[in-house]
């Protein structure tokens, strides 16, 4: 665990920075006026840079990603400013905390606004130090401010870690090799293997998964899925009780093999007991949200109860720099 804890707190114009050493109380540097930094046209070149150029990296994409990564430090200055040199507190707390390197310090960024949490918070870049902050800090995640939880956790197994596997692979050739994923992670267990117990799911359809998670709820410690993802801007699953289209969607494995798309809200009124505390979803945009809050997959299954949820704001399993965001809940 990390001694430093720097956390940003926004709520309607404005964001608030604290600061927490170890188990003391927080430390509050005054509110500043939030005004969101990038405008459309540099999140849509970041997006491309992302997205679409590793895909297609040729003709004259390279001159284009080359001028777009000149403004990376540059936007990451932005974001810098706005959080640790808006107030002389703000100053302060940044420089008292990573006093004994980044790696003693993570960095929580709060809020329910979805511009907020889209914001590409891994690029943060320290002037002073010529540096991302991302690589080096102890962890950077993204927290819901505050939401009701529909379900608590309660009691789970202590004897082993319980994982359940979902390998998910509709479209043959075009997915990855099946075993890109899991055997990286089965090596990364080997150590304590006599204490995991491993299920991979089979088949991989959504009905089963639902069924293996409310048949034993409070049993697995982590899903991991392992699949295909992404938003829908189009999708009409939120407003009736939002307000607003789009959503994120999951591609599960339907028992003839082909494409099953589950979107954001089916997945929250399935899964609304399971009571699986961590989910790791290695899909593209699966924490992409909305314009409206709890409209990624991520956000939605903190929604359900989950304590964290690792997974992925941008289409491209190949990434340039960490583009893994953690949404928790405070």
């Amino acid at each position: 665990m990390a001694k430093n804890c720097l956390r940003i707190n926004h709520e309607g114009n404005s964001i608030q920075l604290s600061w927490q050493r170890g188990q003391a109380n927080p430390r509050t540097a005054p509110a500043v006026t939030f005004e969101h930094p990038f405008d459309k046209k540099a999140l849509d070149d970041l997006r491309w840079y992302l997205e679409d150029y590793l895909r297609q990296p040729y003709g004259l994409a390279p001159d284009i990603a080359a001028k777009i990564e000149q403004k990376l430090q540059t936007w990451g200055e932005q974001l810098f400013e706005l959080v640790f040199r808006s107030s002389e507190q703000g100053r302060q707390f940044f420089q008292e905390s990573t006093r004994e390197g980044l790696r003693e310090c993570e960095l929580v960024i709060a809020s329910d606004n979805p511009e907020v949490l889209n914001l590409p918070w891994e690029l943060l870049h320290s002037p002073s130090d010529r540096q991302f902050l991302a690589p080096s800090l102890a962890g950077m995640s993204r927290s819901l401010s505050d939401y009701p939880i529909r379900a608590e956790m309660g009691e789970l197994p202590q004897d082993k870690l319980n994982i359940l596997l979902v390998i998910a692979q509709p479209y043959g050739e075009k997915d990855i090799a099946l075993k890109t994923i899991a055997r990286p992670l089965l090596d990364s267990l080997s150590n304590i293997r006599k204490k995991v117990n491993i299920k991979v799911l089979r088949p991989p359809s959504f009905e089963q998964f639902e069924r293996e998670l409310n048949e034993k709820p409070g049993f697995s410690h982590i899903v991991h899925f392992d699949g295909h993802g992404n938003f829908d801007p189009d999708s009409q699953g939120f407003q009736h009780s939002l307000g607003a289209a789009g959503q994120g969607v999951l591609v599960f494995e339907a028992f003839d093999g082909s494409p099953q798309i589950i979107t954001a809200a089916k997945i929250a009124q399935n899964l609304a007991d399971c009571r699986v505390p961590i989910f790791v979803l290695n899909a593209c945009k699966s924490a992409q949200e909305g314009e409206e809050k709890f409209s990624s997959v991520a956000t939605r299954l903190v929604s359900l109860g989950a304590k964290g949820v690792v997974a992925m704001a941008y289409r491209n399993h190949l990434i340039s720099f960490r583009r893994l965001s953690r949404i928790n809940r405070s």
